[in-house]
């Protein structure tokens, strides 16, 4: 398989990981489970002293925020592997340089998935990185 098929999967995968994390945040105080249910509702309640002071946010607002960063950022990792697709193409040493850190990133991503959240994102990180990684092997020999 060539390096901008590879890279065209390895976006189609984070893009499925970025839509799913996205509804995932959007949708998750729609549950049922008394105990979690009152648990979000804690969250959402209470305030936190952040830098000294007590600010008008609460864990769940940072936890939503956090959760919509994650979300524009694997969006944003979709588009550069796409655009790295061309270019892998045109200037495989330029495409290269730019696709080590996308790796870096994306394994420690699926090292916390795996570790802190549940197996379809952390295997989707993981696919990625490897489309990649194989990219690169495939960009070295050119």
């Amino acid at each position: 398989m060539n390096p901008k098929i590879l890279l065209r999967i390895a976006a189609f995968l984070i893009l499925f990981h970025a839509v799913g994390h996205t509804f995932g945040m959007q949708t998750r105080k729609n549950i049922q489970d008394p105990p979690a249910k009152a648990l979000i509702q804690t969250m959402s309640e209470v305030k936190v002293p952040m830098m000294g002071e007590l600010t008008n946010r609460s864990y769940d607002d940072f936890y939503y925020g956090m959760g919509i960063a994650l979300s524009l950022a694997l969006f944003s990792i979709t588009i550069l592997l796409w655009i790295l697709g061309g270019v892998a193409v045109s200037n495989p040493q330029n495409a290269k340089n730019l696709l080590y850190p996308i790796l870096f990133n994306l394994s420690g991503l699926a090292v916390i998935e795996f570790v802190y959240f549940f197996p379809l994102p952390a295997w989707t990180s993981t696919l990625s990185a490897v489309c990649i990684a194989i990219t690169l092997i495939r960009l070295g020999k050119k």
